[in-house]
C-alpha cells in the first residue's frame, strides 16, 4: 500500500556503632576538620586579630555551604583522597599549592579512571579547595584546564550512530507480529511500524495521527499529518495561490492538478 503524506554521590565515613542518620556538614568526619585545620594556617587566615578568630571558624563553615549538600559530600572526598596523595609523596600540606602540583594530580586521576568525569569532579574540587582563601586559583592556569581537555578527549566515547531501519527489518516485524495467531497488540505494532517507515514519518508526526485522518484509496493510502515541524506545504499552497492570481483554493485546483503517481514513486520503490 503506497502512502502520501498531507502537511499541516559519595557518603562520609561514620562509625560503625552510630546509627544511620542524615548527614550533616559539620559532622565529625576528620576530613572536615583536616580541611579546616589546614585554611586556618594559612597566611591569610593566620593573621586575623584574636578577637576575631571566633568569626573566622564560622565564615570557613559558611563557605563549606556554598554549594549544595551531596556535591560538598563529593567534594570533600575528592579532597580526601588529594591530602592523602600529598603525604604519600611527603609534599607539604598547605594552601594555595602550586599550579604544577595540582596538574600533576590531575595527571595523576587521568591515568587512573576510565571517564572524564571524574578528572572534571577532582579539577572541580581542587578549584573549591583554594576558594577558601583569597587571591589567585591555581586551578585557573591553563595548565591545570589543558589536563582536564585532553582528558576529555582521551576518555571521550566515539560516537557510535546507529543502522537505518531497512525494509528487511520491516518485513521481520510484519512476519513476526502480524501472523495468523497474532493479538490487537501485536498487529498494532506492525501497522506502526510500517506507515511510520513508507511514509517517512517522525514519532512526533505518527504519535498525533487519528484514525480520523486516514483515507483508503483505490492505489494508495492518504495519511493527514495534524502536525509537522518539517512541512513547507502551507508556503508553498500560498506562493502558488499568489502566483496564479486565485483567491480560493477552489479555484487553484480547477487549473492545477497533482500527480499521484509521481508522488508515490518513492513509496513504490521501498519494496514492501
Amino acid at each position: 500500500m503506497a502512502i502520501i503524506k498531507e502537511h499541516p554521590g559519595i557518603l562520609i565515613e561514620e562509625e560503625e556503632e552510630e546509627k544511620r542518620r542524615p548527614h550533616k556538614l559539620n559532622s565529625n568526619a576528620n576530613i572536615i576538620s583536616d580541611l579546616l585545620e589546614i585554611v586556618e594556617k594559612c597566611v591569610h587566615w593566620k593573621n586575623v586579630p584574636p578577637a576575631l578568630k571566633e568569626c573566622r571558624r564560622q565564615v570557613l563553615e559558611q563557605i563549606l555551604r556554598s554549594r549544595a549538600t551531596s556535591t560538598t559530600k563529593r567534594y570533600l572526598a575528592e579532597i580526601k583522597k588529594f591530602f592523602e596523595w600529598c603525604r604519600t609523596n611527603r609534599i607539604q600540606t598547605r594552601l594555595p599549592y602550586e599550579s604544577s602540583i595540582t596538574a600533576i594530580y590531575i595527571g595523576h586521576v587521568a591515568k587512573r579512571v576510565k571517564c572524564s568525569q571524574s578528572v572534571v569532579l577532582t579539577f572541580s574540587a581542587l578549584k573549591w579547595l583554594h576558594s577558601f582563601i583569597p587571591g589567585t586559583n591555581p586551578l585557573d592556569s591553563e595548565l591545570c584546564r589543558n589536563i582536564v581537555e585532553a582528558a576529555k578527549r582521551d576518555k571521550g566515547k566515539p560516537i557510535s550512530k546507529k543502522n537505518p531501519v531497512t525494509n528487511d527489518m520491516i518485513k521481520k516485524i510484519i512476519d513476526k507480529h502480524a501472523n495468523e495467531n497474532c493479538s490487537l497488540k501485536d498487529l498494532r505494532i506492525a501497522t506502526m511500524c510500517t506507515l511510520a517507515f513508507a511514509g517517512f514519518l517522525r514519532y512526533d508526526e505518527f504519535s498525533n495521527v487519528l484514525g480520523k485522518h486516514l483515507k483508503f484509496c483505490d492505489s494508495h493510502m492518504s495519511i493527514f499529518i495534524p502536525k509537522s515541524n518539517t512541512t513547507n506545504s502551507t508556503i508553498s499552497e500560498r506562493l502558488l495561490k499568489l502566483h496564479g492570481r486565485w483567491k480560493t483554493d477552489i479555484a487553484k485546483d480547477m487549473y492545477v492538478h497533482e500527480d499521484i503517481k509521481r508522488r508515490l514513486q518513492v513509496t513504490n520503490s521501498l519494496g514492501l
